[in-house]
């Protein structure tokens, strides 16, 4: 068993995420997200640390929006990315990752969190139907590379 250390970010891990980040998509983030993440959701951005080496990472926004029905403010959790190094993968990193983002999403007034992912990505479609995640629909051409993306969500 891993013994993982979850913790916010910090610029120190930039290098290491923008490697793991490359190696794990084939459109990867732009330096500039990741430092605007850092900077406006720190308790939304998790680095996953093995022996003081980081492994992997979740990026999460919080999204209020008015719920014109009932004519309240609704707070949603928005998971953007998720990657962990290709040597710890399958060894619980994801898991661990996705509990701490949930717990941090529900804390800070989060009723339900959706995310997109990749028809083909069955890894994370499994990953994401364990914490009871839904396929709510399918987008179209969503990637650069005009692959489709199940929008998936959940209540908190």
């Amino acid at each position: 068993m891993l013994k993982l250390v979850v913790r916010e970010f910090s610029l120190s891990d930039l290098d290491r995420i923008l490697e793991i980040e490359r190696k794990s998509f084939r459109n990867p983030w732009s330096i500039r997200l990741f430092k605007f993440f850092s900077k406006n959701s720190p308790r939304g951005f998790l680095v996953a640390e093995v022996d003081g080496k980081v492994v992997g990472y979740v990026i999460a926004a919080l999204e209020v929006k008015l719920d014109f029905r009932s004519l309240s403010i609704v707070k949603y959790g928005h998971i953007l990315n998720l990657a962990v190094d290709e040597k710890y993968r399958r060894r619980g990193v994801a898991s661990t990752l996705l509990q701490h983002i949930l717990r941090n999403l529900r804390e800070s007034g989060a009723s339900k969190v959706y995310l997109e992912v990749r028809v083909s990505n069955l890894a994370a479609i499994n990953l994401y139907s364990k914490f009871n995640f839904k396929v709510k629909r399918v987008l179209r051409a969503y990637y650069p590379d005009n692959e489709d993306a199940y929008l998936m969500s959940k209540d908190l």
